[in-house]
């Protein structure tokens, strides 16, 4: 690789035409103030320098270029390998595994719902059935009997059964998956 620059190759061409103005420039000066040592030939080699140094800066304006480009290439490609590195930390199919599993836990707590839903109403069932126990008094406006154990209520028309003051008749399947998923929070 080479350790030259776009501003260097310029740089250094740019002298080569500054050089080369100066001397003919000097030369013409001296023409003009009469040195008859100067001869067409020295004016002529000195406008061909010049010429040759304007190719040169055409030159170094391609090689610039290039050198602008190559550096660009190096820049994308290195880019391009610490992306491609970075994301190999954690890759796509990473994510797609554990949305699977995601996926397959939020299954199995909709199954495990379910089933439990079926289980609290048939044992709501099992106790209401003929009043095989007692159910619990419930009025409207009133607060619910915090009694210990499991028990059995209707209010305002609806089912419901208590396991120590708390009503577990059906559990909320929806509710549950977006509580599972929600980020805990720091105490």
């Amino acid at each position: 690789m080479s350790t030259e620059t776009p501003e260097q190759v310029l740089a250094d061409a740019d002298a080569i035409v500054r050089q080369a103005d100066a001397t003919l420039q000097q030369l013409e000066a001296r023409v003009i103030a009469d040195d008859d040592t100067v001869t067409p030939a020295d004016i002529e080699q000195a406008r061909g320098h010049r010429y040759w140094a304007g190719l040169q800066r055409k030159r170094a304006e391609s090689r610039a270029a290039r050198l602008r480009a190559e550096e660009a290439e190096r820049r994308r490609t290195t880019a391009l390998a610490e992306a491609e590195r970075l994301l190999a930390e954690h890759p796509q199919e990473a994510i797609d595994a554990r949305m699977q599993d995601v996926r397959t836990a939020v299954a199995a707590l909709r199954a495990e719902v379910d089933a439990y839903n079926e289980n609290a109403s048939a044992a709501f069932r099992v106790m209401s059935n003929g009043n095989a126990v007692p159910a619990l008094p419930v009025r409207s406006g009133t607060p619910f009997p915090r009694v210990p154990g499991l028990s059995w209520a209707y209010f305002n028309g609806a089912p419901m059964l208590w396991r120590d003051g708390e009503n577990i008749l059906r559990r909320d399947t929806e509710w549950l998956v977006r509580q599972s998923v929600q980020q805990p929070t720091e105490g």
